[in-house]
């Protein structure tokens, strides 16, 4: 649909100006004179206002389905400004959604690329003009998102934590009711700066959260459908909290929310345990049973409706009818790592029993992990890698190091073809994202461990090509 998306978004040589090298001066920086100066690079960056039209429309036609916190009817507004009279900010966001259609090309050895290193020099521009709002808070999210898909690491987690002191400044984890869509957008960012904190702790092993845990009335976000339609005001009964039942249905960034809560429970279970033994066991019995309740719902809900592969990754995410979409399928999958994480802990400290207790406890959703991932991505023709989520691939690695663990215990070779099959669905999802590629590497390891967290420091070169055909390096839209 958008003819000039692969020249402009695959990462390699490509003419790209450095507004950054500000002449010395002793006259302080004023940001009208930044504001022209970004506007001219996104017109060196994006070549016409005709592109950056096709970039912001791939944008939000893909990777927005996974992290729906900017509201489009209200940004495509500005738009065709952007070259004009935008600002620094606006300019910045949109220079970010560039950044996100980036996707890996045969032999990379990362996705540092000059977009990304002028992107974050724009935001530590913001930063020294003092630019603060929700397009400052959003751009940081999405260049999380991007390092924490492609595997740059720790500078994700640097980046959040970045990022949470300015959403902090600006109250936005303040913000409970959303009375109209301006509202909802703050706190669905909030939302999803909490959630990525809780995923990449789970990824670093580290329980220091930059994000504080949310109340039991604190609401959740409403439904994509619903905020999307512009209502004024917005019906207050819209939205959901921690009191809400599982087995109510609520919108994809809700359930993705629920999800990391648990996950966040997890966290702290695991890499910050207390001294009190008596305690640990009965805590990892009740998020067990907790987690394991949560997992039919979305295992069920993901089959009726396609809705939650975000969160059975996060712990396990809702998305929209459709549900044999493998695009769709990230929120099923961070209840799924939180249980690997837990189940893992549980073995290794003695808390409910040895390692063959907790290998035993993996297998079945190992086993469920494998079959949904079969199912959904098959054979690999035909995806749209472009809405692939950058949760996914830690839960298929994990069932893949549980399947290595069973394999070598028992020597069945049912072990191995299932094995062999995750490994082919992560080489699909390192078309997207270049952690899968690290992932595929841990997998090589003599005892891969169910979270590398040296991860960031690997080489992660993997010749796609080689593997599963040629990368066309371009999203299906």
């Amino acid at each position: 649909m958008y003819r000039d998306i692969a020249a402009l978004s695959d990462v390699g040589p490509t003419r790209v100006p450095d507004p950054f090298l500000i002449p010395p001066s002793s006259e302080p920086l004023s940001r009208s004179a930044i504001n022209i100066r970004l506007r001219a690079y996104a017109l060196e960056s994006f070549g016409s206002l005709e592109n950056v039209h096709a970039v912001v429309g791939s944008y939000f036609q893909t990777i927005h389905q996974r992290a729906t916190i900017v509201h489009r009817p209200n940004f495509l507004k500005c738009l065709p400004t952007i070259l004009v009279s935008a600002t620094a900010d606006y300019v910045t966001l949109c220079l970010c959604m560039q950044l996100l259609l980036q996707q890996p090309v045969a032999n990379s050895r990362g996705m540092q690329s000059s977009l990304y290193a002028n992107v974050k020099s724009t935001l530590g521009l913001l930063e020294a003009l003092n630019y603060q709002s929700l397009e400052v808070v959003q751009s940081r999210l999405l260049c999380v998102f991007y390092e924490m898909g492609h595997g740059i690491l720790p500078a994700a987690s640097i980046s959040l934590a970045t990022c949470s002191k300015v959403a902090r400044s600006m109250n936005l984890n303040k913000i409970n009711a959303a009375p109209d869509v301006l509202e909802e957008e703050r706190k669905r960012t909030w939302w999803m700066l909490l959630n990525l904190d809780r995923f990449l702790s789970v990824i670093s092993g580290d329980p220091m959260l930059c994000t504080r845990d949310p109340n039991i009335d604190d609401t959740y976000p409403i439904d994509d459908d619903l905020w999307l339609q512009d209502v004024a005001p917005l019906p207050s009964t819209a939205s959901a909290t921690a009191r809400t039942s599982y087995d109510v249905r609520v919108g994809q960034l809700a359930r993705e929310c629920q999800a990391s809560q648990l996950a966040g429970k997890v966290i702290r279970h695991v890499f910050d345990p207390t001294p009190d033994t008596c305690f640990q066991e009965q805590e990892a019995l009740q998020l067990e049973r907790t987690l394991m309740a949560l997992m039919p719902l979305l295992i069920e809900e993901e089959l009726q409706f396609g809705n939650y592969c975000s969160a059975f990754g996060i712990c396990a995410k809702y998305v929209h009818v459709g549900g044999d979409d493998p695009a769709l399928w990230g929120g099923t999958l961070m209840i799924g790592s939180a249980l690997f994480v837990l189940h893992d802990s549980m073995g290794h400290n003695g808390t409910g029993g040895s390692d063959d207790r907790a290998l035993d406890a993996m297998e079945p959703l190992s086993h469920r992990i494998t079959q949904f991932a079969t199912r959904l991505f098959g054979t690999g023709q035909d995806l749209n890698y472009g809405t692939f989520s950058p949760y996914v691939p830690l839960s298929l690695y994990q069932a893949a190091v549980v399947q290595i663990r069973l394999w070598m215990r028992s020597g069945d070779a049912a072990y191995s073809e299932n094995l062999l099959a995750l490994k082919h669905i992560l080489q699909f999802h390192s078309r997207r994202w270049m952690v899968a590629r690290v992932y595929l590497r841990a997998l090589d390891d003599d005892e891969p461990l169910l979270i590398p967290h040296e991860l960031g420091n690997r080489d992660v070169l993997w010749n796609v090509n080689s593997e599963v055909g040629v990368n066309e390096q371009r999203f299906q839209t």
